[in-house]
């Protein structure tokens, strides 16, 4: 597969988010799914359960 994303704008950012989760040893679903909520304009999950774990667990970890 090849991604091309020019600027690189968010996608830079999101990629960054994650990987300072991982680096922590904080990268719980809850923790990802914050991230990718705050970053809903970059990424989005293909299947509709998915998007709503996103949704539902995102907005539970952000508070």
């Amino acid at each position: 597969m090849r991604w091309i994303s020019t600027p690189a704008g968010r996608v830079e950012s999101l990629f960054r988010c994650l990987d300072e989760l991982h680096r922590r040893g904080k990268a719980s679903l809850a923790a990802q799914a914050a991230v990718l909520r705050r970053h809903s304009d970059v990424m989005v999950p293909s299947s509709a359960a998915a998007r709503m774990l996103v949704r539902v667990l995102g907005a539970v970890s952000s508070r």
